[in-house]
């Protein structure tokens, strides 16, 4: 009977330990894909900043999809990004940029705001 009741706890526990190992790697496989998509956002507002800056022009909002192989599995990123300008300020327009993904079932998605500005080099000699 002791036998019984010691081999029970033991499993109990074993089934425990099992448990939480999964959740960690299904953690670890989260932060993975967030610094990921924080690298994607980033990258993201510079491109938009530096076409405003040589261009001239206000670069448009836009929609875009990006896949990417993360720990052996692919991941597809949405991009979304609004660009506004801010009232009151010439030149200077906000960025709203987000970045969704799936994991699994669950959908997960960052976003960042940023503010860029046309302005002109001044050479000094």
């Amino acid at each position: 009977m002791e036998v019984m009741v010691a081999v029970a706890i033991l499993a109990t526990g074993i089934v425990f330990i099992y448990r939480s190992f999964f959740i960690s790697l299904d953690y670890l496989n989260h932060v993975a894909n967030r610094l990921y998509a924080m690298t994607l956002v980033d990258n993201n507002i510079a491109l938009m900043q530096g076409a405003f800056a040589l261009q001239k022009e206000i670069p448009l909002g836009r929609q875009a999809r990006e896949t990417a192989v993360i720990n052996n599995k692919e991941v597809v990123f949405q991009h979304a990004t609004n660009l506004r300008p801010v009232a009151g300020l010439k030149n200077i327009y906000q960025i709203d940029a987000s970045l969704s993904w799936y994991e699994g079932r669950r959908a997960v998605s960052i976003a960042r705001a940023a503010y860029i500005s046309k302005y002109d080099a001044v050479e000094q000699d």
